[in-house]
């Protein structure tokens, strides 16, 4: 169970973006998931119909899905854990939460149109945990 932090739950830009990296890390497990079972033959490759501009990453999904398996649990392990400590009003959350997030708007424009896909959760979610952090805070501090 994730115990939700009062000042976390106070700050609605900071809450909203963890509910998304949580549901984007829960999506995540599910695609984690697929994925493995497309390397067993027991799903057929559903990715392929998306990935149509980049032929490397086309072949790699058709002949070797395996190679992938390390990165999309490494981004799900990463979205799901930075979630829960923002829950818990850890700041390595909000650390961890803004670092795969960078990752991925920086890795996304690679895998275009693939990984627009990953870009939708992820802007908001550092576009309000920004705002959560320093909506309260001085551009300069005001001498008396």
């Amino acid at each position: 169970m994730i115990e939700i932090g009062s000042a976390v739950r106070e700050n609605r830009s900071i809450f909203t973006a963890a509910i998304i990296q949580l549901c984007h890390g829960l999506v995540e497990l599910i695609d984690s998931t697929a994925i493995v079972l497309i390397t067993i033959g027991l799903l057929p490759n559903l990715y392929l119909p998306f990935v149509t501009g980049n032929v490397e990453i086309y072949a790699m999904l058709e002949n070797m899905p395996v190679v992938f398996i390390p990165i999309f649990w490494c981004f799900t392990t990463l979205r799901l854990v930075s979630a829960y400590w923002i829950f818990g009003n850890k700041i390595k959350g909000f650390w961890l939460a803004i670092f795969v997030s960078g990752v991925t708007l920086l890795a996304a424009f690679f895998l275009l149109p693939f990984g627009a896909f990953d870009m939708v959760p992820t802007l908001p979610v550092v576009v309000l945990l920004f705002n959560g952090y320093f909506r309260d805070r001085k551009i300069v501090e005001e001498e008396d």
